[in-house]
């Protein structure tokens, strides 16, 4: 942000209530460790919430041409990566990307 590369910062999951010891973790690791750094992000779903879809909300608050990077079990990779996709976001998806080749194609075709 310093450099004005990136902008919003994102985080999403199913369970909000994790949201404040992540953020306490990024602080304590980064934060204090470096100068100057901006560590604020928004949080899909709230710090109260839980929500098995935020990833709907999150994606749908980004513009194309933002970016995903999606670290979530695998068997939920596909769903998120293709309505990032679908959005116009670019994605990054730890491996493995899909757990069936008709996905992998599927995602790739999009």
């Amino acid at each position: 942000r310093r450099r004005s590369k990136v902008n919003r910062v994102g985080m999403c999951g199913v369970n909000g209530k994790k949201f404040p010891g992540i953020r306490n973790h990024m602080q304590k690791c980064i934060g204090d460790v470096y100068a100057d750094m901006d560590l604020t992000c928004e949080t899909f779903p709230g710090d109260d919430q839980v929500n098995p879809k935020a990833y709907e909300d999150a994606a749908a608050s980004f513009k194309e041409g933002d970016v995903a990077v999606i670290f979530t079990p695998d068997d939920t990779h596909f769903a998120i990566a293709m309505e990032c996709i679908q959005r116009g976001m670019h994605v990054m998806v730890t491996k493995p990307i899909v757990q069936k080749l008709e996905d992998h194609l599927a995602l790739a075709k999009a």
